[in-house]
């Protein structure tokens, strides 16, 4: 499913998630936290915006140009 991506509210969720390539064992911890928070959102049946899908799925996905932590 493809959502839109409003550019000041992902710019805001991007400010809070502080974007960078991991690079210790306590930013991978922060990511995996954020992603279980989602993810367990979801499983609650509360829909996820655009902005923070396209957040998890860059976390999914670090060789994407977008990993994050």
């Amino acid at each position: 499913m493809i959502t839109s991506i409003g550019t000041p509210k992902y710019g805001a969720l991007l400010a809070r998630a502080r974007p960078k390539v991991i690079q210790t064992d306590e930013e991978f911890e922060r990511s995996v936290a954020m992603l279980e928070k989602l993810d367990l959102r979801a499983e609650a049946g509360e829909i996820l915006s655009g902005e923070e899908m396209e957040n998890s799925n860059c976390r999914r996905h670090p060789g994407s140009m977008c990993c994050a932590i």
